[in-house]
């Protein structure tokens, strides 16, 4: 699958266990590359891939000068969008994406 972010391409893969090690997911931004762990379910996966797009989002606009809050910040906001657009598509979807 590939995915746009701003304006750099990147194209979506999910690798095996071996691949992430302990992660779900793994992006190369240098290489327009994001890694999804295969062996996730179908949730986790999505929000492991909405994950990534923050970490790509953060990296293009600098947001964090610090790796560990970076990740922290991100594991946040990754849970709570996600929870928020699973828990209201009917908004998501008619309000947001569709107007």
């Amino acid at each position: 699958m590939k995915i746009k972010i701003g304006d750099i391409g990147f194209e979506v893969k999910e690798v095996d266990d071996s691949y992430c090690g302990n992660n779900m997911g793994k992006t190369n931004t240098k290489c327009g590359l994001i890694h999804i762990n295969e062996s996730l379910n179908d949730d986790i996966k999505a929000n492991t891939l909405f994950h990534e797009i923050l970490h790509v989002i953060a990296c293009n606009y600098a947001i964090f000068k610090d790796e560990y809050e970076e990740e922290r910040a991100i594991e946040c906001f990754a849970n709570g969008i996600m929870a928020f657009i699973k828990d209201n598509k009917e908004f998501f979807i008619k309000d947001i994406v569709e107007k």
